[in-house]
C-alpha cells in the first residue's frame, strides 16, 4: 500500500507540522471510516481480538469512531450496545466528545450513566480537557442520583486535588524552598 505523504500532510494542514494530534488524524484517514465503524462493531461484539480492537481505536481516538459510538448510543434498541458503545467512548474519545456527557448523565440507564461519568475522568486524566472546561458537568455529577456517578466525581476531585498539590511543589515532588543566607 502506497500513502502519498505529502497529498495526506495537506489534506490535514500540516504540511510542515507533526505531532500525536496530526498521526492520529493520519492513522484515521489511512484505516479510513469504514474499517474504524467495523473495528466499534468488533468491540462491542465482544469477540476473541475486541481489545486488540478497542486498544487500536484508544490509541488513535478517530472522529468516526467517536461519532460511530454516539451514533448506537443514539440509535440502538439493545442496552447492552448502547453501553457498550459508551464504554468504548469512553476510551476512543477526545475534547470532541465532551458535547455528549450530559446526554449520558441524564440517560434512563444507570451503566450509561456510570460510563459518562467515566468518560469526564478519562478526558481530564489524559489532559484533553481541564476541569474548568466541565464544570457544569461536574456539578452535576457531584449532586447526581446515580451512587456511581457520585463516586466518579470523587475520584476526579481527589485526582484534581493531587495534581494540584504535585505542581505547587517543586520539581521531585518536593516543596521548591531558597537556601538560606549565611
Amino acid at each position: 500500500m502506497y500513502i502519498d505523504w505529502a497529498a495526506l500532510s495537506q489534506a490535514l494542514d500540516c504540511e510542515s507540522s507533526g505531532g500525536t494530534r496530526y498521526a492520529r488524524q493520519a492513522l484515521s484517514r489511512i484505516l479510513g471510516d469504514e474499517a474504524i465503524k467495523e473495528a466499534v462493531d468488533y468491540y462491542i461484539s465482544g469477540q476473541s481480538g475486541s481489545e486488540l480492537a478497542r486498544s487500536v481505536l484508544w490509541h488513535i481516538h478517530p472522529q468516526s469512531g467517536m461519532d460511530y459510538c454516539y451514533q448506537i448510543f443514539k440509535e440502538e434498541t439493545d442496552i447492552e450496545r448502547r453501553r457498550f458503545a459508551v464504554e468504548l467512548l469512553r476510551n476512543l474519545a477526545d475534547e470532541n466528545a465532551l458535547k455528549w456527557v450530559p446526554e449520558f448523565l441524564n440517560d434512563p440507564d444507570e451503566g450509561i450513566q456510570a460510563w459518562g461519568a467515566g468518560l469526564v475522568d478519562q478526558l481530564i486524566w489524559s489532559d484533553f480537557i481541564d476541569a474548568e472546561d466541565c464544570q457544569g458537568i461536574l456539578d452535576s455529577m457531584k449532586s447526581h442520583e446515580n451512587a456511581q456517578v457520585k463516586e466518579r466525581f470523587e475520584f476526579i476531585a481527589e485526582f484534581l486535588a493531587d495534581r494540584k498539590d504535585n505542581s505547587e511543589q517543586g520539581s521531585g515532588g518536593q516543596q521548591a524552598t531558597r537556601p538560606e543566607s549565611t
